[in-house]
């Protein structure tokens, strides 16, 4: 168990707990719902294609959300100063911005992959006819 004093120092620096949770439980719920049209929407249908560039574009804003310590907007720059009472203030300063360029890069190459499925899927479907 985490002690309150340790969660009200940590605040400043992650942003509020409710909010998180409030942001990963609608993101869950979404992932959820396109897990599910994924699974039962046949391939070669424009909302299975549609599903899975959601999630897809999903994963990617969560691993924005949790790198960025809960702001997407700072695309993995981060700049915090947590103040510790009487012992002075803490700045963290990361740059993660290569790690989600190359996730944004492997982002464009599922998008590829899965319009070309797609079609290919189409394709299969209109030979068989």
């Amino acid at each position: 168990m985490v002690s309150p004093e340790f969660l009200t120092t940590l605040e400043p620096a992650l942003g509020s707990a409710k909010y998180i949770q409030k942001v990963l439980a609608i993101i869950g719920i979404i992932l959820s719902i396109l897990f599910t049209m994924r699974i039962l929407v046949p391939r070669r249908n424009l909302l299975n294609l549609l599903a899975y560039l959601g999630s897809e574009f999903f994963f990617f804003y969560l691993f924005l959300f949790f790198i960025s310590f809960g702001n997407p907007a700072n695309l993995g720059r981060e700049n915090k100063t947590i103040q510790l009472g009487s012992l002075g203030s803490v700045t963290i300063m990361l740059d993660l911005r290569f790690f989600v360029l190359l996730v944004f890069i492997i982002l464009i190459a599922k998008v590829v992959l899965l319009i070309l499925r797609f079609q290919n899927a189409r394709r299969e479907v209109k030979k068989a006819n």
